[in-house]
């Protein structure tokens, strides 16, 4: 029996001793695997939690070119519910520039999530390559030949180190294809009423349209009672309706005339927003890998 025992604690070293796993640290595995997520990590730049829609981390733009392509990002986000993403980066740490784009886009959720309303520019300055990553729900909008047309006219400003000049007019020209194709990006987002809330309203509008006859028979009767009793100075329930309908718009008037000129002061103190005012967010989008790549 012991010799079996031995035979067994035998076989098992010699199985696990080149996996250089140690009986002292039996944890090794769990931190090679932690270790080795980490690094990927590392690879990408941290997802931002406002100012969202340009991380320069290669130091490419100037401050100006930032500020615009912040603000005419968020206007686009507010009106299109389309999220349009700027992204340098140095290196692309041995990944393929359609791996690393792609993984970047769904790791930040860019556009979405319903929608998968989202675009991706990523440039990687030591690398000389640079790709447009389109969302599922924008790829009827910018197709891989219009992304492609749109990333060869920014790299030939790159060519010329007009990386300002570049980036401005390939963000210009996306931002133009889906503003122009208002009516597709809207068709998206409209959605036809289900039976459910069909049902709904229907019910809603007749349990008013029955209440509303409940109270005109119970106030015509109680009008007709009053009156043959000689008391015709009862108020019925409309009389109080149209007093208070009244008054609520004469409350509202007044609050009107405050609040403009309220806004009045405002305007002519000089206030504003900045791009620190925009904090919008990730909505979770996706991407099937379409777009364009090229170097430069």
């Amino acid at each position: 029996m012991y010799k079996f025992i031995l035979r067994v604690f035998l076989v098992l070293a010699f199985i696990l001793s080149p996996l250089n796993i140690s009986t002292n640290n039996p944890f090794n595995i769990s931190y090679s695997v932690a270790q080795a997520q980490s690094e990927q990590e590392d690879i990408f730049p941290a997802k931002p939690k406002n100012n969202i829609y340009v991380v320069d981390t290669a130091n490419l733009f100037n401050s100006e070119t930032k500020s615009k392509l912040v603000t005419d990002s968020h206007k686009l986000s507010q009106e299109y519910n389309t999220q349009v993403v700027v992204v340098t980066i140095n290196s692309l740490k041995g990944l393929s520039i359609e791996e690393y784009t792609n993984q970047l886009f769904r790791k930040w959720g860019i556009g979405d999530k319903k929608e998968n309303s989202g675009v991706l520019i990523l440039i990687s300055k030591d690398d000389h390559k640079a790709r447009i990553e389109v969302g599922y729900g924008i790829e009827g909008i910018i197709n891989d030949g219009k992304a492609g047309r749109i990333l060869k006219n920014m790299l030939a400003e790159f060519k010329k180190d007009n990386y300002n000049e570049g980036i401005l007019k390939a963000h210009k020209e996306i931002t133009n294809e889906i503003s122009s194709n208002k009516d597709k990006v809207e068709k998206k987002q409209q959605t036809e009423p289900s039976d459910g809330e069909i049902f709904l309203l229907l019910f809603v509008f007749g349990f008013i349209f029955f209440a509303l006859i409940f109270f005109i028979k119970r106030d015509l009767k109680r009008r007709k009672r009053n009156y043959k009793n000689g008391n015709s100075s009862d108020s019925s329930f409309w009389d109080y309706f149209f007093i208070s309908s009244m008054s609520d718009d004469i409350n509202n008037n007044s609050h009107k005339n405050n609040s403009d000129d309220d806004d009045d002061d405002h305007w002519f103190s000089g206030g504003g927003s900045s791009d620190s005012d925009f904090f919008d967010s990730f909505g979770g989008g996706d991407s099937g890998g379409g777009g364009a790549s090229d170097d430069w």
